[in-house]
This record gives C-alpha cells, sequence and structure tokens, in this order.
C-alpha cells in the first residue's frame, strides 16, 4: 500500500473545508433565522384559510335561513290570498 503524504492538494481540500464550513455556518444561522417567519406564515395562512371556511360556512347557513324564511313567506302569502278569496266568495 501507498502512503499519503501530505501535499499540496491535501493542503488545498482543507482550506476548502474551512470555507465550506464557514459558508455552511452562515447558511446554517440565515436558516435559524427564518424558521420563526416561516412559523409565523405559516399560522397565518391556516388562520387565512379558516376564516375563509369558516366565512363560507356562515354564508351558506345565512342562504339556507334566507331560502328558508322566503319559503314561509311564499307559503304564508299563498294561504293569505286562499283565505282572502274564501272570504270573498262568503260575504256575497
Amino acid at each position: 500500500m501507498f502512503k499519503t503524504l501530505p501535499t499540496q492538494s491535501n493542503k488545498k481540500e482543507k482550506e476548502g473545508n474551512q470555507q465550506c464550513q464557514q459558508k455552511l455556518k452562515s447558511v446554517t444561522t440565515a436558516y435559524a433565522l427564518t424558521q420563526p417567519t416561516l412559523a409565523e406564515a405559516n399560522i397565518a395562512v391556516k388562520l387565512a384559510r379558516r376564516q375563509q371556511r369558516d366565512f363560507a360556512k356562515d354564508n351558506w347557513i345565512i342562504q339556507q335561513i334566507k331560502s328558508h324564511n322566503t319559503t314561509k313567506e311564499i307559503v304564508h302569502d299563498s294561504r293569505n290570498k286562499h283565505n282572502n278569496k274564501y272570504q270573498h266568495q262568503h260575504q256575497h
């Protein structure tokens, strides 16, 4: 087996590793700094989606109530018309 002697390439490799470590440190720091912001953004998105869903649900309920009230009004009106007709016929 050959023994590897410290050469110029080994020295360059160590320098390269040190540079990579420094860059990696700054990337790790940037990542750590952005994590809270990312977490807040995720929470904001979840809240917005929940509000949108609740708004849609509320609108659906309001529409159901309105359509139910409209149906009741129509039935009530038709009964009144029928009663009025009946009263007019029997008054003569």
